[in-house]
């Protein structure tokens, strides 16, 4: 199906995303060692750094994050650079 294709780089980390718009909200995460893991597993629980990486849900609303599903490659960096990278 069509998505919205992005890049994010943020010091050494770089985040690829593909944001389709299918209306469940699923967001998962995969880097070389983690396969199809949420966000909450991914940052192990750490608010600050989920809210960092859905800040653009937050401008626009909460309920934008419930209309689309993302696919998130994380390569590089420390969680808060990858929360950064996800967020640009």
């Amino acid at each position: 199906s069509k998505y919205i294709y992005a890049v994010g780089r943020r010091k050494t980390a770089t985040a690829i995303l593909k944001l389709f718009p299918r209306w469940t909200g699923k967001i998962v995460v995969n880097t070389e060692k983690l396969k199809n893991v949420n966000l909450d597993t991914f940052f192990g629980g750490n608010k600050y750094l989920i809210e960092d990486a859905l800040y653009p849900f937050y401008i626009l609303g909460n309920d934008w994050k419930n209309k689309f599903d993302a696919e998130i490659l994380v390569k590089g960096g420390g969680l808060r650079g990858q929360a950064e990278a996800i967020r640009l």
